[in-house]
């Protein structure tokens, strides 16, 4: 090494251990910048100061003073709120959120926020997210960000965004049974929480609306959708909840190997009212017998179904193979069988759902849009 290098490098080492940019350096000693920046990564040298004359110490010490609060910081260092969290992210300084559980206290990039305090204001003040994210400063989504973070149960804001429990009551477990053994499906993101969605032709609005009003603290939207079928386009209702770490065990029983299961086990907590949703997705009412259409399931699937009726409700039930070139199937009960079946349903059958007990037949929904806002308006 010449000597002009090594003065050039113990230039380096000094100007750096005062605190200066590498820009400022190359400046003082007649080297470019990137050469500055090589010469620290190969000798591990941080550089100690930042754009805007920030220090790792000066940003510590604000960090620490205001809370964690980088509005704070950014307003006391005289930088904006991009560059004051660019900077502590450079310096290292932890800015996750940190929630102290036994002091119910969230420190994060939005400020100090503490459980009881927000809970309260939440229930007792009766405000919607977006009026309380008013009084802290901040738009809806970051307060959503940080009810969440905090564990508070809020409703969406389809209904009202106020607090209400996530409970799962016993008619909202014996629904999910029913209709997942029928035609809604679930969907997980992530571990340890999942969403519901059901579908349903416009002539099953009401049913479809049934259910929203039963899982209303879950709901996030239900809509009208153009669906392709084989006959073209038809109009269908769609419902989705919000993710929920509630609804991850049915997810968890019902998808345990990616795709629809059905386990005996778990679905034998099934009652009459589960049986009743089970029905009034998949069932079909014909004058000498009732029909569950199960689709294209395997053989131990239909055991199970059996086994079901057989063991829970003493409904003898057969299969019966509706098409063997899809291989969709078909559980019959028979006519000795279909008095006990609608006798232990008929309670829980809404009154759109009528003609599946042999009243009446299938009504259409002529104005869709007058029907569907009547409807929605009442959730």
């Amino acid at each position: 090494m010449t000597k002009t290098a090594m003065c050039v490098e113990e230039s380096l080492n000094s100007y750096l251990g005062k605190g200066l940019s590498d820009r400022e350096i190359s400046k003082l000693t007649g080297v470019s910048p990137y050469y500055v920046k090589l010469w620290r990564e190969k000798n591990g040298v941080t550089s100690l100061r930042w754009k805007k004359g920030l220090t790792k110490e000066s940003c510590e010490m604000s960090y620490a003073k205001h809370s964690g609060s980088i509005k704070d910081v950014a307003e006391d260092l005289g930088v904006c709120v991009s560059s004051a969290r660019r900077a502590l992210k450079r310096f290292g300084i932890d800015t996750g959120s940190r929630f102290n559980i036994h002091k119910g206290t969230l420190v994060n990039k939005y400020g100090t926020f503490e459980k009881n305090v927000v809970e309260s204001r939440l229930k007792n003040g009766k405000l919607t997210v977006a009026e309380l994210g008013v009084s802290y400063g901040l738009k809806e989504y970051q307060m959503v960000h940080v009810l969440r973070l905090l564990g508070i149960d809020f409703r969406n804001s389809l209904c009202d965004t106020r607090v209400r429990g996530s409970k799962i009551t016993v008619s909202m477990h014996q629904l999910l049974l029913g209709t997942l053994m029928g035609d809604a499906s679930m969907k997980s993101n992530c571990i340890g929480s999942a969403s519901y969605h059901l579908g349903h032709s416009i002539n099953q609005m009401d049913y479809a609306f049934h259910i929203a009003g039963k899982l209303k603290q879950y709901l996030a939207t239900i809509k009208l959708r153009d669906t392709k079928c084989q006959t073209g386009i038809k109009k269908t209702v769609e419902l989705w909840t919000h993710a929920h770490s509630k609804l991850y065990p049915y997810y968890s029983s019902f998808y345990s190997n990616g795709k629809k299961c059905f386990d005996y086990d778990f679905i034998s907590s099934m009652t009459a009212e589960g049986l009743a949703y089970w029905y009034m997705d998949d069932g079909m009412y014909k004058k000498y017998r009732c029909i569950l259409c199960v689709g294209k399931v395997g053989e131990t699937t239909l055991g199970v179904f059996e086994k079901l009726l057989r063991v829970n409700f003493g409904i003898d039930a057969r299969r019966e193979c509706r098409d063997k070139a899809k291989g969709y199937w078909d559980i019959v009960l028979s006519k000795s069988s279909k008095v006990r079946f609608l006798s232990l349903i008929r309670p829980y059958i809404i009154a759109s759902m009528g003609y599946k007990l042999g009243f009446g037949s299938p009504t259409k929904v002529q104005d869709i849009g007058e029907r569907f806002r009547s409807l929605h308006g009442l959730l």
